[in-house]
């Protein structure tokens, strides 16, 4: 009786060591599988900081294109500011020689007037 009471025993304590042997591989499926999901969570968190990244790279590329536009923009504003500047400058100078002329005529034209208005008045 002796040798089968010790089978039980035997069998049961097998049972055991493979029930443990279960749940030890259990546990290490769950300790791998929290590994995995921190890792996977890291991963997608890597992900998103690259794309910001990217969309930020791509704003500044857009921002550095808009700005090169501005200065070229502001430039040719420079130019057409001095065009118009010199242009001014130029119809200035004409209209101070052509009132100068005018103002000289005027004052030529009212001698005139006033020596004939005299010369009438001694005629008179």
């Amino acid at each position: 009786m002796e040798s089968s009471s010790f089978n039980v025993d035997e069998f049961s304590q097998t049972q055991l060591r493979i029930h443990q042997k279960v749940v030890d591989r259990q546990n290490q499926r769950d300790q791998k599988a929290a590994v995995m999901s921190k890792l996977i969570a890291k991963n997608i968190d890597s992900m998103k900081r690259m794309l910001e990244m990217e969309s930020k790279y791509n704003e500044t590329i857009d921002i550095t294109t808009e700005l090169q536009q501005l200065k070229v923009t502001n430039y040719n504003l420079i130019e057409e500011t001095e065009r118009i500047k010199k242009e001014h400058e130029k119809i200035s100078k004409e209209l101070k020689k052509n009132m100068g002329l005018t103002l000289s005529d005027l004052q030529q034209k009212n001698f005139t007037e006033a020596i004939q208005k005299v010369g009438s008045d001694f005629t008179v």
